[in-house]
């Protein structure tokens, strides 16, 4: 037999390594902020506002993920109201028919402008944190009153500083950071619906 090592046992142990460092650190970086995000997005929730997401590749497909956690439920024995979110990626007609008419860094922003009120909170979900269509939609939100959160990788500072609440997960490293986004997303719905639960809505 070979004594060279299988590249798929090298990739999952190195990649493994990887991710269990990142989240042994999110409590240390991330959990100020994360209950930040919460606070802003509970606080939209209560005066009727929606929650906008957007994301591209894997963020787009992680920004489904976290509206219809909302929309439908993470927790099945939690009874509460479905609650107001919209994935920005989703609407393939409008991104396709923008980007082919005008341009693609605006599809997001343009969604923003339609959708976005002044009680909302856009979602902002981006690896690298500079993805130009990405920044536009902060952009506009912020124009339009609405308040911005962020969940992106070490990379990500101009998306921070459009951001009210910025959570930075501690690596520069595209796939760690979406497995991260993974644990994240689930702690912030939980952390919402525990927010807006019948049990804890007038606390």
């Amino acid at each position: 037999m070979s004594s060279t090592q299988d590249p798929v046992d090298t990739y999952f142990s190195r990649s493994l390594g990887d991710l269990q460092r990142v989240l042994n650190n999110l409590g240390t970086k991330c959990l100020d902020d994360v209950h930040a995000a919460i606070e802003i997005m509970v606080s939209s929730i209560r005066s009727q506002g929606r929650i906008l997401v957007c994301g591209n590749g894997g963020s787009a497909a992680d920004s489904q993920h976290f509206a219809s956690e909302l929309v439908a439920t993470l927790s099945k024995d939690l009874h509460r109201p479905a609650i107001s979110a919209i994935a920005l990626p989703s609407d393939t007609a409008t991104i396709t028919a923008y980007a082919n008419d005008f341009s693609f860094l605006e599809v997001f922003s343009r969604q923003v402008e339609a959708h976005g009120r002044k009680d909302d909170t856009l979602l902002c979900i981006s690896t690298s944190g500079t993805s130009l269509n990405i920044l536009n939609a902060a952009k506009k939100a912020r124009i339009q009153g609405l308040r911005v959160v962020s969940i992106s990788g070490s990379s990500s500072s101009k998306l921070s500083e459009l951001s009210d609440a910025a959570i930075t997960i501690p690596s520069a490293e595209t796939p760690i950071i979406q497995n991260a986004y993974q644990f994240l997303i689930h702690v912030l719905c939980f952390g919402i619906e525990q927010s807006v639960s019948p049990s804890h809505s007038h606390t």
